[in-house]
């Protein structure tokens, strides 16, 4: 007997499957559309990685006032 029409779990597990294929089909048809490989995908993450790491940095600094450039200044002050 099903519960609440959701039917068995083996029906789950091939609907997970069809998406997870189906989002993996589409990934490919953009990157090929975009002309993106998976090397340029990779370097753009590490581009990322890079502007995270050096704007929290910069942060830091601005919050220890150890750059006073870096410290917004209050106008009327």
């Amino acid at each position: 007997m099903m519960l609440l029409g959701l039917g068995s779990p083996g029906l789950f597990d091939a609907r997970a499957e069809a998406v997870r294929m189906g989002d993996k089909l589409i990934r490919a048809l953009r990157d090929k559309i975009k002309g993106l490989s998976r090397y340029d995908r990779t370097q753009r993450l590490a581009a990322a990685h890079a502007v995270i790491v050096f704007s929290a940095y910069l942060e830091v600094l601005g919050e220890a006032d150890v750059l006073p450039e870096l410290t917004p200044r209050t106008s009327g002050g």
